[in-house]
């Protein structure tokens, strides 16, 4: 027969390695110092305002705007690795980043695929002025 304690305690056994594996994730892409940094952001930064952050698969500082879906599209392609299954690609020439957005996808692509070109498309103004602090090529 299960009590409610252990009912309870099989939904936090699970509750508590996914946590764990997403902080294992973070640290891994963003080292223990800026990791920490990022998740104290999160919680801390008001709305509307914006900080960096330089993830290890990007050659750049990218920022993130607070109360926006910034930092859930930077955890899929960063922490989440949304991407590695490209990884394995050889000799990209060219990537057509459709739905840019603020460009986390195309810094990451720079990064993995240094002698590509990419074409970062997003109809929205807003993301525009927020791409990246120092400017970089795409083509």
């Amino acid at each position: 027969m299960t009590t409610v304690n252990s009912m309870q305690h099989q939904h936090t056994i699970p509750w508590f390695f996914r946590k764990l594996h997403a902080l294992i994730r973070i640290i891994d892409e963003l080292g223990f110092t800026q990791g920490f940094v990022f998740l104290v952001r999160r919680l801390k930064t008001p709305s509307g305002s914006t900080y960096s952050i330089k993830p290890r698969h990007a050659n750049h500082q990218l920022l993130l705007r607070a109360g926006t879906s910034d930092p859930s599209v930077f955890r899929q392609i960063f922490f989440e690795r949304e991407y590695e299954p490209l990884m394995g690609l050889n000799d990209v020439k060219l990537i057509v980043d459709c739905g840019a957005n603020v460009g986390y996808s195309s810094a990451f692509f720079l990064t993995q695929f240094p002698s590509s070109h990419v074409i970062a498309v997003d109809l929205r103004t807003h993301a525009a002025s927020y791409r990246h602090k120092e400017p970089i090529s795409l083509l």
